[in-house]
């Protein structure tokens, strides 16, 4: 009895040591490619020359600068739009406005505007230096239907649409078109105003 154990242990090393049983594979971990991250690009500007509608030189007679008049419609509708001075005997000013066949189409609230006769169709931002002197907001509702500045034929007819999202430096300006809306903002201040059909706003 005590040989059969004897014999029995060898064997059973032996089987224990053939396992057929092969190891399990180990697949290779996947390579993970890093992921280039680029950042958003910048809108292309807008050449300020292209929406140069009128220029003056300067007066010595008056002592006026020449004076630079930029403007552009915010779409194709040409319900709204925006007029820029720089230069000349005043401040720099950038006004948008409503065209009157489209007044009645404006779904905002009309606000009570800056000035007596003001009518809610208009807002202005105007480029008085900080160290002006005195105090006065630069940003606001404004303008008077008798007295609106509508542009000639032939002014409308030069005057193009501002691309959406392409910004428009003016000198002390900047304005921009999103939603057929326009803001132009007073960059030193941060003073700005919004028009559209749908929106009208005047930050200070």
């Amino acid at each position: 009895m005590t040989r059969l154990l004897v014999i029995a242990l060898p064997l059973l090393v032996l089987l224990t040591a053939c396992d057929p049983t092969p190891p399990p594979v180990v697949e290779p971990s996947p390579v993970v490619e890093p992921v280039e991250t680029t950042e958003p690009e910048e809108p292309t500007p807008a050449v300020a020359d292209d929406y140069l509608v009128e220029y003056f030189p300067a007066d010595a007679a008056s002592e006026a600068s020449e004076l630079f008049h930029y403007a552009f419609w915010t779409d194709d509708t040409k319900a709204v739009r925006c007029d820029i001075s720089v230069g000349g005997q005043s401040d720099p000013l950038a006004s948008c406005f409503v065209m009157a066949d489209f007044e009645s189409r404006v779904t905002y609230a009309v606000p009570v505007g800056d000035e007596e006769c003001a009518d809610g169709y208009e807002v202005g931002v105007v480029a008085i230096p900080i160290d002006a002197g005195y105090d006065q907001p630069r940003a606001g509702v404004h303008g008077c239907a008798e007295y609106r500045l509508y542009p000639s034929a032939a002014i409308a007819a030069d005057t193009l649409v501002l691309p959406s999202g392409a910004p428009l430096n003016l000198g002390p300006f900047r304005c921009e078109v999103t939603d057929a809306a326009a803001s132009c903002i007073y960059v030193q201040l941060g003073a700005s105003v919004t028009l559209g059909l749908t929106q009208i706003a005047a930050v200070n």
